[in-house]
């Protein structure tokens, strides 16, 4: 028997995946954490400490707007998951040279506004305001 824990995060970074694995692994339980299309899968075999886990898992996982709800049931047979791969992300991602060149001209009318507003080298507006 296999219980199974299924997350709603809406969010293709994979943090709580990865922190549901550490602790697993703290805790000597075998996991298998399977992460697509807004949700989170957690497989665990039935004879091991689930309690333990999971109140511990309630302690440790950080307030996210992107989870959503969570739902568990029973399996007799093992789920078909295949395990969770940590996304590639690149070490430097850098700005383009247009959101460079914007962001150090100092005669620029958005010279103050935030960093992070800037993306895809196209500056994001609200109403008929751009930032």
């Amino acid at each position: 028997m296999y219980f199974i824990l299924e997350l709603e995060f809406l969010s293709p970074q994979g943090y709580i995946t990865s922190l549901i694995k550490s602790y697993a692994k703290y805790l000597k339980i075998e996991v298998e954490i399977f992460q697509e299309n807004g949700k989170i899968l957690v497989s665990i075999k039935d004879n091991q400490n689930i309690e333990e886990f999971l109140k511990g898992l309630e302690k440790i996982l950080p307030a996210s707007i992107f989870l959503k709800s969570a739902k568990h049931y029973l399996s007799e047979i093992k789920p078909d998951i295949k395990e969770f791969q940590t996304p590639k992300v690149p070490n430097s991602i850098a700005l383009c040279p247009n959101c460079q060149k914007e962001m150090f001209d100092i005669n620029s009318p958005r010279i103050t506004y935030n960093l992070f507003t800037i993306f895809v080298g196209k500056p994001v507006g609200i109403g008929n305001y751009l930032f």
